[in-house]
């Protein structure tokens, strides 16, 4: 449960896939601290400057990511010498995880988008994740990121839906519930 909670990794990582203009960048940060507080890792909860420092910090690596991962075994060595113990799973993670597409999207619904939907067809979903049909793990995991985030899915035409009875082929609409 405590991963569902908005890092600020995850929202560097939303920041960077959007490609968002700095003061566009700044307001969406503003939003999610003043509306999205209770859905914030509790230490930046009640500090909006740590929150936009670690935001900035992550955005930077992401940004630099191919070429800090290169470096990091000499990086590592360096600090070996100095009795200093890093893991390595800490810097060259990927950071794919499925409770990240559900924050982009209400994050991306809420606060960027003229939009109040995005779509996506479950087969190109489970793809994304190396699945080619719904795993027990993954519906439970799917089923408690949309309550945590309070989305509902929707077929076509305002249909609200099970992930457990849609067909594969079919487009899933996600929105934020009223």
């Amino acid at each position: 449960m405590q991963n569902l909670y908005y890092t600020p990794l995850d929202i560097a990582a939303i920041i960077k896939s959007l490609d968002l203009k700095y003061s566009d960048k700044q307001n969406f940060i503003t939003a999610i601290f003043i509306r999205e507080q209770d859905k914030l890792v509790l230490k930046y909860r009640s500090n909006f400057r740590n929150l936009f420092l670690s935001i900035s910090y992550w955005g930077h690596y992401l940004q630099n990511k191919d070429s800090i991962d290169a470096e990091f075994p000499a990086i590592k060595k360096s600090l070996d010498s100095m009795n200093i113990k890093i893991l390595e799973d800490d810097f060259i993670t990927d950071y794919s995880d499925l409770d990240l597409f559900f924050k982009s999207i209400r994050l991306r619904t809420l606060y960027l988008s003229e939009k109040d939907y995005v779509k996506i067809k479950l087969r190109t979903l489970l793809k994304r994740y190396g699945l080619k049909r719904r795993s027990a793990k993954f519906i439970e995991q799917f089923t408690q990121c949309l309550q945590f985030y309070k989305l509902q899915i929707y077929l076509r035409g305002k249909q609200e839906c099970d992930i457990r009875t849609v067909n594969i082929d079919d487009i899933i609409i996600f929105r934020v519930k009223p």
